[in-house]
């Protein structure tokens, strides 16, 4: 077992949880329909309806079935009472002729559709409009509200055409999924069990949050070895410290944040074009802040580095110029948004999949998290010019976002482009502290090293990638399956940290 998921199982068994995983489903009944909920709708706004291929028992990747009847009809409610009010109207549409309807049509009220799955395709997706007339006198045509009830009614059940449980079948404009008021059979969606679920999910994500909060104070141990806090400034451990720092900043970017964040953007917006252009400007402006304040707040050249005392000197370092707060606030921006959006990986985790899994990412998330603020440390503490106390502070605030994050998630379930675009503007500013900020105490001060040093400054950028890869060795799926290759027809399908 790898590290990560080692760590995973540890905080698991720490918190009483059992590491199990969720029954399969049944079905059952003798209707025309074998599934049906009713959604809070806004009226005039466009849904997605998405069916996947999921991994069958010979490991390969094929839709439930060819097709699928599908009624969507206006409700007076949000309850199984009115579920069931129109539920005969709704079986009556489909024990007579569907119109068949193709990927990228349009999902009417009150007609009964057969969707035709694209075979070529690893996700099949209609669009429901919603009408902007409530459908409810139709004399006056009288508009009720922003938002409507409306019934919809599936030949099968969604989750069938749900790869490995990590989709949704219901998705609105931004991406996020639209979960029903009420299930047929299954109650009202506030039922005991989603309230037991709901509740172990927030118990769980804010006591790993928790412990990811505790680990922005690792720094202190980077103080141990020295006898006084200006050992910390040297211009030799400076560039060590950069050089790991570099290492973790452009480890975090490049093996977690861009590439989850260009999943999540392609899997919000579908065309390469659409994908790309958001990712794009979402990274540049992440750059683009950090060279904002930088030319804003100009901090020459980074005075608040001291010379090193040769050996036998008598001297002391030269004294420490004012903090630099532009260098020290992109630090804290990038951590800060890195850790928001890895409190929604950890909720995410903890509410739609099982606790073991839940556990096992944030095991990996206080792995690469305890690399990454020890190396923030010392750039605060070098090259910002803040005190040791301070440096710790600051890691600690922007920490406090990982907490926020799974609140924000757990409350309202941000979309997967919310999500990505936060990872790609996160993943900008940890490139601009690494490579424009970070890099310049390796590369000018590189020689007045020996040759020995200099290979060791290589060394300890290659330890600060190797400290976030690592967490790549767990880096899984949700539900993961035991298939190889079972995701190819898609790279974007059901990614999750």
């Amino acid at each position: 077992m790898r590290l990560p998921a080692v760590l995973g199982a540890l905080l698991a068994v720490a918190a009483g949880e059992e590491l199990d995983d969720h029954a399969g489903h049944d079905h059952g009944g003798t209707k025309e329909y074998e599934w049906a909920a009713v959604f809070e709708l806004e009226h005039e706004a466009s849904y997605a309806w998405v069916a996947s291929k999921a991994a069958t028992d010979d490991g390969a990747m094929a839709y439930a079935d060819a097709t699928m009847k599908i009624v969507v009809m206006q409700a007076a409610g949000g309850s199984e009472t009115a579920i069931e009010a129109v539920a005969d109207d709704a079986e009556a549409l489909m024990e007579g002729s569907c119109a068949r309807l193709a990927v990228g049509g349009t999902i009417g009220t009150n007609f009964c559709y057969k969707l035709v799955f694209a075979e070529g395709l690893y996700e099949s997706i209609w669009e429901i409009a919603v009408p902007a007339y409530a459908a409810v006198d139709w004399n006056l045509r009288r508009r009720l509200a922003d938002a409507g009830y409306y019934a919809v009614f599936a030949e099968h059940y969604p989750d069938e055409f749900v790869a490995d449980d990590e989709g949704h079948y219901l998705r609105d404009a931004s991406g996020s999924d639209v979960e029903p008021l009420a299930v047929e059979g299954g109650g009202d969606a506030g039922d005991d069990d989603d309230d037991g679920n709901l509740a172990r999910a927030w118990r769980n994500s804010m006591l790993a949050t928790l412990i990811v909060l505790v680990c922005t104070w690792v720094g202190l141990l980077g103080r141990l070895p020295f006898r006084e806090a200006d050992g910390l400034r040297t211009a030799t451990v400076i560039a060590f410290a950069s050089s790991l720092a570099i290492g973790a900043l452009l480890g975090c970017a490049a093996f977690l944040m861009f590439v989850e964040g260009s999943h999540l953007i392609a899997g919000r917006w579908r065309t390469e074009t659409q994908a790309t252009w958001r990712f794009g400007a979402a990274m540049l402006g992440g750059y683009a802040l950090g060279l904002v304040l930088n030319i804003a707040f100009p901090h020459g050249a980074h005075a608040a580095v001291a010379a090193d005392v040769a050996p036998g000197d008598k001297g002391r370092p030269a004294e420490r110029a004012p903090p630099d707060y532009a260098f020290c606030f992109n630090i804290f921006m990038g951590d800060f948004w890195h850790n928001l959006v890895d409190g929604i990986f950890i909720a995410n985790a903890f509410l739609d999949c099982d606790s073991g899994w839940g556990w096992t990412v944030a095991g990996a998330t206080i792995y690469h998290e305890l690399v990454q603020e020890f190396a923030d440390f010392f750039l605060l503490v070098g090259p910002g010019g803040l005190s040791v106390l301070m440096a710790c502070v600051v890691n600690f605030f922007s920490g406090v976002s990982v907490m926020l994050g799974a609140a924000v998630y757990l409350w309202t379930e941000p979309g997967m482009g919310t999500q990505g675009l936060m990872l790609a503007f996160s993943g900008g500013v940890y490139t601009y502290v690494a490579c424009t900020e970070a890099a310049a105490h390796v590369v000018d001060g590189a020689s007045k090293f020996s040759a020995a040093q200099r290979l060791g400054l290589f060394a300890f950028f290659v330890v600060g990638c190797a400290g976030i890869g690592l967490v790549l060795l767990d880096h899984e799926h949700c539900s993961s399956s035991d298939d190889d290759g079972a995701d190819g027809d898609d790279p974007h399908a059901g990614h999750n940290h």
